[in-house]
């Protein structure tokens, strides 16, 4: 009896049924708490002063402030003064919304390489935003964490749907 003999009687059985389907489910409540948590950092404070000029920053501001602020006039001008941190700042603002197309795409199933693709570059543009923490000198609070233990829940929950299931073979 070869692997894929074994998968399809398992998967036949009620017992393999039962534990696809906890696979599943187990999935979904990653999926969902990963997706709550996201949600939830931008309510958060996310990241605080060390100069003490100014108060904490609930998440929703960070994110308005990273997306907005590299086509300001301020924006445009840190391009030429600190380019680093100009591009710094861009790529954190973008990976919001590159976190929420990668989740549209997931749901309408387009093809799995392009969300891989996505993902990956999601993952890899977290570390612009400690850069802007260095220049800014600000430090991460728990709604950043969160953010970011919140979008890694969620792409490790999605990674598991993008999978797929080995191909059953008729005895």
């Amino acid at each position: 009896m070869s692997a894929s003999d074994s998968q399809f009687v398992e998967s036949s059985t009620p017992e393999g049924q039962q534990r696809t389907l906890s696979r599943a489910t187990r999935r979904g409540m990653l999926f969902a708490a990963g997706l709550s948590m996201y949600v939830v950092s931008f309510f958060l404070l996310a990241v605080g002063d060390f100069e003490r000029l100014s108060g904490p920053v609930r998440g929703y501001s960070c994110a308005e402030l990273a997306l907005l602020s590299p086509f300001s006039e301020d924006g445009r001008s840190l391009l030429h003064e600190k380019p680093i941190e100009y591009f710094s700042l861009l790529g954190s603002g973008l990976i919001n919304p590159l976190f929420l197309s990668m989740f549209f795409l997931q749901l309408f199933k387009v093809r799995a390489s392009a969300i891989i693709i996505l993902r990956n570059l999601a993952i890899l543009m977290i570390p612009l935003s400690w850069i802007v923490f260095r220049y800014e000198r600000l430090y991460p609070r728990e709604g950043h964490v969160l953010w970011i233990v919140g979008m890694l829940l969620t792409f490790f929950a999605m990674s598991s749907l993008l999978a797929e299931p080995p191909k059953e073979q008729q005895a």
